[in-house]
């Protein structure tokens, strides 16, 4: 995701990526998540990226590997602190 795209996702609607050849979840330039409920993991690079004035409201995610900048901010229960 990119360029001040918004991705919601409640209730049942979740992401599952796993062992994907490079990234599992990567949003940058503004980008406003909110992911509730979903599985990143395995994936060849990492998990989650997440850069660039990105917003995230994660919460109940299953995930490995992540990385993120100082400018990213997050809140929820996913346990992901940033910079990472």
């Amino acid at each position: 995701m990119l360029s001040g795209s918004t991705l919601t996702l409640v209730n049942q609607a979740r992401i599952v990526g796993t062992q994907n050849g490079q990234l599992g979840l990567l949003a940058d330039n503004g980008t406003g998540i909110t992911l509730v409920n979903s599985t990143l993991t395995g994936n060849s690079t990492r998990d989650i990226q997440l850069t660039f004035g990105t917003r995230a409201d994660l919460r109940t995610l299953v995930f490995g590997t992540y990385t993120c900048d100082a400018t990213v901010l997050v809140r929820g229960t996913s346990g992901i602190v940033c910079p990472h």
